[in-house]
C-alpha cells in the first residue's frame, strides 16, 4: 500500500467513526502534530478525534475534486457540516 492509498484508508476508517482503529494501523506511536487546538502529542488528537466522531457518528468521505496536483476530500455530516482535506495526489 502507497502513502496515498495508506493517507485515504486512514481517512475513510477515522470518518467512519472507527478513530481508534485507524489510529492503532496508520499513526506512528511517537506521532506529533501540528494542530493548534490540540496539544502536540498522539492521545491529545486521538481523543479529540474520537470526541468528534462521537458528537457527529453519522458522516460520508467522498473525493470532490483535483485541484492541480492535490485531491480535495469533503466530509459531511449532521447539520450539513463540511470540513474540506486535502493531500497531494
Amino acid at each position: 500500500m502507497n502513502n496515498k492509498e495508506s493517507a485515504i484508508s486512514f481517512l475513510r476508517l477515522a470518518s467512519s467513526g472507527n478513530v481508534r482503529e485507524a489510529y492503532e494501523t496508520y499513526v506512528h506511536p511517537d506521532f506529533r502534530h501540528h494542530n493548534p487546538y490540540f496539544p502536540g502529542d498522539r492521545a491529545s488528537l486521538l481523543a479529540g478525534m474520537e470526541e468528534n466522531a462521537a458528537t457527529f457518528p453519522r458522516r460520508n468521505l467522498k473525493r470532490c475534486g483535483l485541484l492541480k496536483m492535490e485531491i480535495w476530500w469533503q466530509f459531511t455530516g449532521e447539520f450539513g457540516s463540511r470540513r474540506v482535506v486535502r493531500g497531494s495526489r
